[in-house]
C-alpha cells in the first residue's frame, strides 16, 4: 500500500528545498528513492553512505559528506571529485581525517557542524541531528529521508545505521550493539525534528517514513 501511495506523491513531484541530508535508516529499503534523492542540488550524505547495489534506493549523488569518523570503517572514503564539502562532528575528526590521509586529495571546504541550537541535546548527540541542524542555518529550509535514529526496530539494542554489503535486507540490524538501550534516544530526535516540520524549516521526502515505526508504537 505504501508503495502505491508514494508512487502517487511522486507523479508530479519536484524536489521542495534545495537540499537533502540523507540517513542510512532501514526506511530506504521501502521503495526505490535513489531517482529522486539525485535531483536535489545539493545532496549531504551521512557516514558509511554509499553502497553500489543500493543505489536505486539512496541515489549516489555526493556534493557534501557529513561524518563523526570514519576509522570505524576501515578509513571509509566516499569522496568523489564532485564532493563539494565535508563537514566533521568535532575539530578531533577534521585532525583525524586529515591523520588518515582521507583529505588528502580533497580540495573543497572541511567545516565544523554548528551544534548551539542543539546542545541541550545533551551527551551522545547524533550526527545526522547536527547535520540537520547545521542544514537548517544555511539554507533555511531542507528535505531528510533516511534519519529514523534507530526506531524502525523493535530489538531497540542495536545499530541500525549501516547498509551492508551480501545482507538479505537493505538496512539489516547490525551486529554492534549500540550504547543506547531504549527507543528515547530516538524519541528525543525526534522532539527537535518534529518542531522543524511544524515551522516548515524541514521537509521528509518520504511523508511516511514515520508513519508506524516499531520504536513510536
Amino acid at each position: 500500500m505504501m508503495e502505491e501511495d508514494l508512487d502517487l506523491h511522486f507523479k508530479d513531484w519536484t524536489p521542495p528545498t534545495e537540499v537533502v541530508i540523507v540517513g542510512n535508516s532501514p526506511s530506504m529499503a521501502k521503495y526505490e528513492f535513489g531517482q529522486y534523492i539525485d535531483q536535489f542540488d545539493t545532496v549531504v550524505r551521512l557516514n558509511e553512505c554509499l553502497h553500489e547495489e543500493y543505489f536505486p534506493f539512496t541515489g549516489e549523488k555526493l556534493d557534501v559528506w557529513a561524518t563523526t569518523s570514519n576509522d570505524r570503517w576501515g578509513d571509509y572514503n566516499p569522496i568523489t571529485p564532485e564532493t563539494k564539502e565535508v563537514w566533521v562532528r568535532t575539530e578531533e575528526t577534521k585532525k583525524q581525517l586529515k591523520e588518515n590521509n582521507t583529505l588528502k586529495d580533497f580540495k573543497g571546504e572541511v567545516t565544523v557542524l554548528e551544534r548551539r541550537g542543539v546542545a541541550k541535546f545533551g551527551k551522545g548527540i547524533p550526527t545526522g541531528l547536527l547535520a540537520i541542524y547545521h542544514a537548517r542555518l544555511r539554507y533555511q529550509k531542507v528535505s531528510i529521508i533516511g534519519n529514523t535514529f534507530y526506531l524502525d526496530s523493535d530489538k531497540n539494542n542495536l545499530r541500525l545505521e549501516h547498509f551492508y554489503a551480501g545482507e538479505s535486507e537493505i538496512g539489516a540490524q547490525c551486529r554492534q550493539k549500540h550504547h543506547h538501550n531504549s527507543h528515547d534516544f530516538g524519541k528525543k530526535v525526534l522532539v527537535y525534528i518534529s518542531k522543524w516540520m511544524v515551522d516548515k524549516s524541514v521537509v521528509l521526502l518520504n511523508p511516511f517514513e514515520y508513519d508506524n515505526l516499531p520504536g513510536l508504537q
